[in-house]
């Protein structure tokens, strides 16, 4: 690309950018009407390249490779960017005044509007061989950095900056979090097995055996005397330990199973057993419908 330029064509434009003839010749015209050497390059630009799609990283590159004076100029022929470097030539202006931005431009301008307003900008500049010449201004912001002793990457800013101070004041503080943690664990764990492993319900059958009490009270209050209870062993059990229980219907099946399933009424232990006699049993099939009576110590019937 380099090699292509000369003194009567300073502009190339790679054969990937799509760029109509009109574009073109209107950005060899500026190029040719500018006061001191411009060399123009029009090219597709991509973070994967070795300018890591940094237009002025490659003018620069191209001014080193080349070391003609002049101006050099990098258009990204895909989204319009533009990149300057200066190579024995005074502007006329600051270098800061030399970029374009994209918000500056119309909507729908060709891409190479930037680089023909920075042309237009470059009205007052003129040869000067002495000159010092331009660098990129991601170098110039590094070479700063490196100057006031920052550090320049992540790495050395995580050690200057974080790892003493969370080796000295967060460490010891995640430990002693962490035993208090551990700690915790340590003396809630026992109590939290032979909780588990209790008897379900166990510190709920005092209030169940009050609540049976009071629910049959209340109901007979309203004249409700005759009352059917229909529930599973636990139910039962606490009507049982309330005393309230004056009748049972109990069924039997013919069959014959194993395991640990609980009694028919499982709930808290009662001073003595309660005593009922039956009342009538009914077959059919095999099954065994029966009724059960509550009967005081004396042997007398209580009343339904």
């Amino acid at each position: 690309m380099v090699d292509g330029w000369d003194d009567d064509t300073r502009v190339f434009v790679d054969p990937l950018t799509p760029l109509n003839p009109e574009t073109g010749e209107e950005l060899a015209d500026a190029v040719a009407d500018a006061s001191v050497p411009v060399y123009t390059a029009v090219v597709p630009l991509d973070r994967d390249d070795e300018s890591e799609g940094d237009a002025e990283v490659l003018a620069h590159a191209l001014a080193h490779t080349s070391g003609r004076d002049g101006v050099y100029v990098v258009v990204d022929g895909l989204h319009g960017g533009v990149g300057t470097a200066l190579l024995g030539v005074d502007a006329g202006v600051q270098v800061w005044d030399l970029n374009v931005s994209m918000s500056e431009l119309p909507e729908g301008a060709p891409v190479t509007a930037a680089a023909l307003e920075l042309l237009d900008r470059l009205g007052e500049a003129r040869s000067a061989p002495g000159a010092a010449p331009t660098v990129p201004l991601a170098a110039e912001f590094h070479a700063d950095a490196a100057d006031d002793g920052e550090p320049s990457t992540r790495a050395e800013r995580y050690h200057a900056e974080g790892l003493w101070p969370g080796l000295l004041i967060l460490g010891p503080m995640m430990g002693a979090l962490l035993w208090f943690v551990c700690a915790g664990v340590a003396l809630l764990l026992p109590w939290s097995v032979r909780w588990t492993r209790a008897t379900p319900g166990r510190r709920l059958r005092p209030m169940a055996r009050r609540a049976a009490d009071r629910a049959v009270a209340a109901l007979a209050e309203h004249g409700l005397t005759r009352l059917l209870t229909e529930g599973g062993p636990r139910l039962l059990g606490q009507f049982v330990a309330a005393g309230v229980l004056d009748e049972l219907c109990l069924t039997v099946s013919p069959m014959l199973t194993a395991g640990d399933a609980q009694r028919i009424a499982c709930g808290p232990s009662v001073a003595l057993p309660k005593r009922f006699s039956p009342v009538s049993v009914l077959e059919e099939a095999g099954f065994l419908f029966t009724r059960y009576r509550r009967t005081d110590i004396s042997g007398m019937t209580r009343s339904a």
